[in-house]
């Protein structure tokens, strides 16, 4: 079986750090008013599928509804 070739000089990047140009990286995150309106939908949901399993059959409308 045939040896692979080995290269001879081995790739070198010259770049170095003073020569490079900074990046602004945008470190701000995740604006309030997402967070805010994640939590609210998540604790709607979590309202809904208690009221759902504990008065489901009680509240008119959730009867209507049905088991979708």
């Amino acid at each position: 079986m045939p040896k692979a070739k080995i290269t001879k000089s081995p790739i070198a990047h010259s770049t170095s750090s003073a020569n490079r140009t900074p990046v602004k990286i945008n470190t701000g995150g995740t604006p309030l008013w997402y967070k805010v309106l994640m939590f609210g939908l998540m604790l709607a949901g979590l309202v809904w599928l208690i009221v759902n399993y504990l008065a489901g059959a009680q509240i008119p409308f959730m009867v209507e509804l049905g088991p979708w």
